[in-house]
């Protein structure tokens, strides 16, 4: 099996990042600007998985969490999720936001906020 490495994101990324979001049908609006808080999945130098986190003052967004089709139901989203929230407390983040459309049935099962509230 191949193992699967996490790491930040650079510019040179864009174009793969873009790609995989547009797979998942995810917006590209904004999600360029906050690349230096994007974390990317590889497998054998494949971007097969990106989170992304938009920082405003002590709070976070998290964005932009997309998993290729052929990697997805393994826990690949979990974990970076996972990674993105280590991010913030690192950056003592007090609240992480996450506004979906997408995927409202992916994150209460991944167990990572304490608090969830539907709209």
């Amino acid at each position: 099996m191949n193992k699967i490495i996490f790491r930040n994101a650079t510019s040179s990324d864009w174009d793969c990042i873009a790609q995989l979001l547009q797979e998942a049908e995810l917006p590209l609006d904004g999600a360029r600007d906050h690349l230096d808080h994007f974390v990317l999945a590889m497998k054998d130098e494949s971007l097969i998985g990106c989170a992304g986190l938009e920082v405003y003052s002590k709070c976070g967004l998290l964005r932009s969490v997309a998993v290729s089709a052929g990697e997805r139901g393994k826990g690949l989203g979990i974990q970076l999720v996972r990674q993105i929230l280590d991010q913030a407390k690192a950056k003592q983040l007090g609240t992480i936001i996450l506004l979906t459309e997408t995927a409202p049935n992916f994150f209460p099962r991944a167990r990572v906020g304490e608090r969830v509230y539907r709209i």
